[in-house]
């Protein structure tokens, strides 16, 4: 536009021959449609990135990503080879002798591993360069020495404290801390007073000098909060939840302890995933029978193998000992009295079946989760909201082991009254995220998930997401409507061909918003919109690789428009997606 301004004289006669049927403000308006359409060709002409046209760069990753995966194996397997067998070749001892490889009389007794690891650690860590132990035994076996491992990784830290891990910390070059700060410390840890005290009790300025500082770090309460507290270190989040098969065994604890950071998957099959029962028993010398029955009851009644034959794995929780002491002697008494109970209990002990109170849970995970919260009304009528650790500071996090530990399902067995617990939005408003407040509206949640009363349930997520513990890591932008122009024009087009109510707009599955789901007559088809901004760095594309895969496994079925295909021709993308639709049904 401006080379014509300044050669307008040059051009003049051309211009008015060229496009004399316009008036001159048409003719502006399409010189710089045409500029446009120009300079966005040219970029994606010249650029990795820029505007898109097709996934095939997505399919490029995919392909990438399985042969990195395959190529790593490759690689780790010769090098971890080359090494072992080097350092067996010059090794001075006979290997054979040290390792017990001949059992016999001529090669004397059989050498622990203390012995193995003490004749030659190098030989030791090049036959196995990875090795799973905890803190007491690194402690007791391996050589005190600064930077013996090029890595050392903890796991559930919250769990450790700084005097059994120390050691471990220093023999290791880098240190990778793994935990979860929502999770229980260690259990035996003395909660003291964090702050320090002078000599004559006063309080220090905690800027006061290193000393102090370094204090602080070895009085904190686990390892990970060590970690925390450090300055100068890696700090990253988990975005994925991988555990649960449905968004509802998680979704609460992500909208009360983490901001609503986590993003969970869809679940592949339409079931309740809690189911609330209303128990009503009586609290007597702190156990709850009644309830204990409807255990035995769930268990002899809803607990069956799947088409294979086995059985899923169970976990059983309680608030207390005693509970959880009554229960192990009732299925005990009646696998006694029933043969065939006795079968079903000890195929399910072989599959891991647990009894627990809530202090010892952590850790643990299982397909089916039974809890026991044991507390109800005593025999004298009245209701008792002590509920011993749970209403301690930080007792929340006892509630989020706990209701976390489910991979498939969760059964809720409560006492506690109703009018109880529906009380929790005026106790969350003034103690928030902890304690009894807590606890209440999780019994809420269960019981509208169980009764299926999902918008009651978005409402106890909302009022706990603004007391949350984390804040939002991203902020969603989205209305629940189109998220652009672009897919206002492609939702506007989908209606010439599907019916309202057969495309939902920036549908929620599990933790992914999608910008379209089309219900067809044999599949739903997830449409994504792609051409926004986010879609400008190798990261992003990764991500959206590994969204779609995880769709894909589930069953989903993924198709994309990409935003300058579009523009370019319409028509001929939604033919597109309209043939590949009825491919689907062939």
């Amino acid at each position: 536009w401006i080379f014509y301004c300044n050669k307008k004289n040059d051009f003049e006669l051309f211009i008015l021959n060229s496009l004399k049927n316009f008036s001159i403000n048409n003719w502006k308006n399409l010189f710089m449609a045409w500029y446009y359409k120009g300079a966005l060709l040219n970029y994606e002409a010249n650029t990795d990135i820029g505007f898109h046209k097709s996934d095939s760069k997505l399919q490029q990753l995919a392909v990438l990503y399985n042969e990195l995966s395959q190529d790593q194996i490759r690689q780790i397997r010769s090098t971890w080879g080359a090494k072992r067998d080097s350092k067996i070749s010059t090794f001075t001892h006979n290997f054979n002798t040290i390792y017990n490889l001949r059992k016999n009389k001529s090669c004397g007794r059989r050498n622990s591993l203390r012995k193995i690891i003490e004749t030659d650690f190098e030989l030791f860590t090049s036959l196995f360069p990875i090795i799973l132990t905890n803190p007491g035994a690194a402690n007791a076996i391996l050589p005190l020495k600064q930077g013996i491992f090029n890595v050392v990784i903890f796991d559930e830290a919250s769990q450790l404290k700084i005097s059994d891990t120390f050691t471990s910390l220093i023999r290791g070059q880098y240190k990778i801390i793994a935990g979860d700060e929502h999770q229980m410390p260690p259990s035996n840890y003395f909660q003291g007073s964090s702050e320090l005290l002078d000599a004559d009790g006063n309080e220090n300025d905690e800027n006061s000098n290193e000393d102090d500082e370094q204090s602080v770090l070895a009085e904190a309460e686990s390892l990970l909060q060590f970690a925390s507290d450090l300055k100068n270190v890696n700090k990253s989040y988990l975005d994925f939840h991988y555990r649960s098969n449905h968004p509802a065994l998680i979704e609460f604890s992500n909208s009360a302890f983490y901001g609503g950071n986590l993003i969970s998957f869809p679940a592949q099959e339409v079931y309740r995933p809690i189911e609330f029962r209303a128990v009503n028993g009586r609290y007597e010398t702190r156990t709850n029978p009644a309830e204990v029955a409807e255990i035995i009851k769930i268990i002899e009644n809803e607990i069956h193998p799947n088409k294979k034959g086995k059985y899923p794995s169970v976990g059983i929780a309680t608030f207390n000992i005693n509970q959880r002491n009554l229960i192990t002697e009732a299925l005990n008494a009646v696998a006694e009295k029933n043969a065939e109970f006795a079968i079903k209990l000890q195929e399910l002990r072989e599959r891991g079946l647990f009894v627990k109170n809530l202090e010892n849970i952590q850790g643990d995970e299982k397909d089916i989760i039974i809890i026991s919260t044991t507390y109800g009304i005593q025999q004298d009528g009245k209701f008792s909201q002590n509920f011993a650790r749970l209403n301690r500071v930080e007792g929340y996090k006892l509630l989020n082991v706990l209701i976390t530990r489910a991979k498939h399902k969760l059964y809720v067995c409560t006492s506690i009254p109703k009018e109880k617990y529906l009380s929790y939005p005026e106790i969350i408003k003034n103690e928030g995220n902890n304690k009894k407040g807590i606890l209440y509206a999780y019994l809420a949640y269960a019981e509208a998930i169980s009764n299926h009363e999902s918008e009651l349930a978005e409402g106890i997520l909302r009022i706990l997401k603004e007391q949350s513990f984390e804040k939002p890591r991203t902020v969603s932008t989205s209305d629940g409507l189109s998220e652009s122009p672009f897919e206002e024009e492609v939702y506007e087009l989908l209606l010439d061909h599907f019916k309202e109510e057969d495309v939902i707009q920036q549908h929620k599955v599990g933790g992914f918003r999608l910008d379209f789901v089309i219900k067809t007559k044999t599949r739903d088809v997830i449409l994504e919109c792609d051409g926004k901004s986010y879609h400008q760095s190798e990261e992003a594309y990764a991500h959206d690789m590994y969204r779609q895969k995880e769709l894909e496994r589930m069953g989903f079925i993924v198709y994309r428009i990409w935003s300058t295909n579009w523009f370019r021709d319409k028509e001929i993308e939604m033919k597109k997606l309209l043939g590949f639709i009825k491919t689907l049904s062939l």
